[in-house]
């Protein structure tokens, strides 16, 4: 995937035909080839996921549909970097509460985030710079057990966020 668009969030995406062959009615099973297509984040969000779902619905055992299933991934993880890339400048601009409002979105509204390791290590950083320790161990303690062999969790254990003394839920009262 590559290309540009005007806000410097487009992206070209090949065989995205598979979006656009619902649009085709009766001429659905002479559909073949492939198609480039620069989109917004807009257009992604608001044309080709929702024509993706559809192919996938009415069509669940063409050809098409393990194609448009990986390509609503490619897609949600797009969108999802690009809400990541958000929070990231905020929070490199010294914005740390603007940084974790974009994570925490980005958290529950792209739950099959593929980079959510890289997100939790982030998640902790900034929530640590806000002072909310206990949080930000929370989310090294599910960093260390849902991704224990990523570089995010191999750098939260070589000091770059300290894991709590316990990785299990923290059940002390919030009095400290």
């Amino acid at each position: 995937m590559s290309g540009r668009g005007r806000r410097g969030f487009g992206r070209t995406l090949t065989a995205a035909a598979v979006a656009l062959a619902v649009s085709c009615g009766g001429a659905w099973s002479q559909t073949a080839g492939t198609i480039r297509i620069t989109a917004t984040e807009y257009a992604i969000d608001s044309v080709l996921m929702p024509k993706l779902a559809t192919l996938l619905r009415e069509y669940p055992d063409s050809t098409f549909s393990a194609t448009a299933r990986d390509r609503i991934r490619q897609l949600t993880d797009l969108l999802a970097e690009h809400e990541f890339g958000i929070g990231y400048f905020y929070m490199r601009k010294g914005s740390p509460a603007a940084a974790l409002e974009r994570f925490v979105s980005l958290e529950q509204r792209f739950p099959d985030y593929s980079a959510r390791a890289k997100l939790f290590f982030y998640q902790a950083q900034v929530l640590k710079r806000l002072g909310r320790t206990e949080e930000a161990s929370r989310y090294v303690s599910r960093l260390v057990e849902e991704y224990p062999d990523s570089e995010w969790a191999r750098k939260a254990r070589n000091g770059k966020i300290k894991p709590p003394a316990s990785a299990s839920v923290d059940t002390r009262g919030k009095s400290e």
